[in-house]
């Protein structure tokens, strides 16, 4: 048994987290085990549906090989101008919540923004341009189109709205 990669001294010598779970939860995970095909199924179609609709939207993607039969369980798309916050605030005024997925970054946190550290050039960027979407598995066909049709307004887009969303998320 190990403790965050420590075993018998203080030297790191396998890689270990934070991990700790209570007996409850771990029950709960296992008896999730016999639907995991099923809800990964869910997710691999969702993220099929989202890559397919915001391949016609100009100026966002997806990560690369995001509906490519991976199962994730979030939508992080990156934007190639810093319009994370802009289009936040535009699907906000619509109902549609998001996440800026890394905040601005850890070094802008009230308890690290003291701590030094070294340019953080690959942490603003992400910061400006990755937004987190709603990505949940009773996400239906309208609420899909109502996203990504309010995120292409958001970046000046004029796409027609994706055919078939019920078909794409059935399989």
């Amino acid at each position: 048994l190990s403790n965050f990669g420590f075993r018998h001294s203080r030297e790191a010598d396998l890689a270990g987290l934070n991990a700790k779970l209570s007996e409850y939860a771990a029950a709960v995970g296992l008896a999730a085990l016999d639907a995991w095909p099923i809800v990964r199924t869910g997710y691999v179609r969702l993220g099929q549906a989202y890559a397919a609709a915001l391949s016609a939207v100009a100026g966002v993607s997806v990560m690369p090989g995001f509906g490519e039969g991976w199962a994730g369980a979030s939508c992080n798309v990156e934007f190639d101008q810093p319009r994370a916050t802009d289009v936040a605030r535009d699907l906000a005024a619509q109902g549609i919540e998001s996440r800026h997925w890394w905040a601005q970054g850890c070094h802008r946190q009230r308890a690290f923004a003291s701590c030094p550290r070294t340019e953080l050039a690959a942490t603003e960027h992400l910061a400006g341009h990755t937004l987190a979407l709603p990505f949940h598995l009773r996400l239906g066909p309208a609420a899909l189109n109502r996203i990504i049709m309010t995120l292409a307004a958001s970046l000046g887009a004029n796409i027609e709205a994706p055919e078939d969303m019920a078909a794409a998320l059935a399989g």
